[in-house]
C-alpha cells in the first residue's frame, strides 16, 4: 500500500482501519467521504484527506480528548487507495479502473487495461486530466509511441484513458 500518494496522504474514498485502544465500538474501517472527511463517532464530520494517517491518528486522539475519553490511543491504518485510480475506457480489452503508480505511462496503463479491443484506434487514443479545477483533454497517438516514433505519456491519478472505435 506504499501507492498512497507521493505526499503520504490520504485521499477521497479511501478505506482506512482506524483503531481506539480499549474501545471497541469506536474502531473500524471508515471510508473517506468524496469531500475529503469521514464521519466518526462523538467528532462528527472529521478532515483527513490532506493528510498522513499519523497525522489522522493525532487529529482524532485530540479530538477524543476533549471530553470523551482520558488519554485515548488511536492508531490508523490504510486499508485501500482508492484517491489514485487511472480509468481505461473504450475499444481495450479489460475496462475499468486500475491502481496508479507513480510514473505510469498510457502504454503501461493499455496493458493493465489488456491492450487494444478489435477495432480500436490506437492512433487517436484520448486523455481526460483535470487540471485546476477544469477537463483538459488531449490525443495520443499510441502506434507513434509503441513504434518508437514518440515519447510515452506520463499520466496523473484520475486520468481518463479513452481508446475510439477505428470506425468512428
Amino acid at each position: 500500500l506504499d501507492a498512497l500518494n507521493n505526499q503520504g496522504v490520504l485521499g477521497p474514498l479511501d478505506v482506512i482501519d482506524i483503531r481506539v485502544f480499549d474501545e471497541p465500538e469506536l474502531s473500524g474501517e471508515y471510508r473517506i467521504d468524496a469531500d475529503g472527511t469521514l464521519t466518526f463517532p462523538f467528532l462528527g464530520a472529521v478532515t483527513v484527506a490532506g493528510l498522513t494517517p499519523n497525522e489522522t491518528a493525532g487529529d482524532i486522539t485530540e479530538g477524543l480528548s476533549q471530553g470523551y475519553l482520558v488519554q485515548p490511543v488511536v492508531s490508523v491504518f490504510v486499508k485501500e487507495v482508492n484517491s489514485r485510480r487511472i480509468f481505461v475506457l473504450g475499444k481495450v480489452d479489460k475496462p475499468g479502473s486500475f491502481p496508479f503508480s507513480d510514473g505510469m505511462t498510457i502504454v503501461e496503463a493499455l496493458a493493465l487495461a489488456g491492450g487494444e479491443d478489435d477495432g480500436g484506434a490506437l492512433n487517436r487514443t484520448k486523455v481526460a486530466r483535470r487540471v485546476n479545477g477544469q477537463e483538459v483533454k488531449f490525443t495520443v497517438n499510441v502506434n507513434a509511441i509503441t513504434n518508437g516514433d514518440a515519447p510515452d505519456v506520463e499520466l496523473m491519478p484520475s486520468d481518463i484513458v479513452f481508446v475510439p472505435s477505428s470506425a468512428l
